[in-house]
C-alpha cells in the first residue's frame, strides 16, 4: 500500500461509530486485509447470509457505539440490505470496501489455501456480484484492488 492508501484507512478508523463492511467473491483478500490494516478493530465474521448470533454481535456493537468490521462476502445487495437495515436511525458511519475479483486469480489463492472451496462456488459468485453504491446506506464506497497481497484502495463515492 502506499501513503495515500493508509491515510485514507487512517481517516475511516479515527472516525467514530464506523462500521467498515468487506465486499467481494471467496480468495480476494478480505480476511488477510483485515488482519494487515485493520485488526485493531472488532470484528464480525460470517460466511454468506448473516445469522442471529452475528446478528446479535452487530447489535451489541452498535448499542456500544463502537467501530467494527463485517467480514464475509456480502456480495449481493439482497445479502446487504438486512445488515445494513440494523444501522437505520442509529448514527453510524458505514464504509464499503469492494475488493476487485479476477476469477482466475481467485481460483489460483483457493487451490493453495488448506480449507479450500469448490472452484464452482467461485466462479457462480463472480457471476452475481453486485458492486455497493451510496444508494444502499454507504457513506463511503471504496475500491479495493489486490496484487499479490499489495492493496491498492480508490475512493469511489
Amino acid at each position: 500500500m502506499e501513503q495515500n492508501d493508509f491515510d485514507i484507512l487512517a481517516d475511516i478508523k479515527s472516525q467514530p461509530k464506523t462500521a467498515i463492511m468487506l465486499i467481494g467473491i471467496h480468495c480476494t483478500g478480505k480476511t488477510y486485509f483485515y488482519h494487515e490494516y485493520l485488526k485493531d478493530l472488532a470484528r464480525v465474521e460470517f460466511d454468506g447470509k448473516i445469522k442471529r448470533k452475528q446478528q446479535q454481535q452487530i447489535q451489541n456493537f452498535i448499542n456500544d457505539g463502537m467501530s467494527f468490521v463485517l467480514d464475509s462476502t456480502n456480495i449481493t445487495k439482497a445479502d446487504r440490505k438486512p445488515i445494513l437495515e440494523l444501522f437505520k436511525n442509529k448514527g453510524y458511519r458505514i464504509c464499503a470496501m469492494y475488493f476487485c475479483s479476477v476469477i482466475k486469480e481467485c481460483l489460483e489463492k483457493n487451490r493453495r489455501r488448506a480449507n479450500h472451496i469448490p472452484d464452482k462456488k467461485i466462479i457462480d459468485m463472480g457471476k452475481i456480484i453486485e458492486m455497493p453504491n451510496a444508494s444502499e446506506g454507504f457513506t463511503n464506497v471504496y475500491y479495493v484492488d489486490n496484487a499479490q497481497n499489495d492493496f491498492y484502495l480508490e475512493v469511489w463515492e
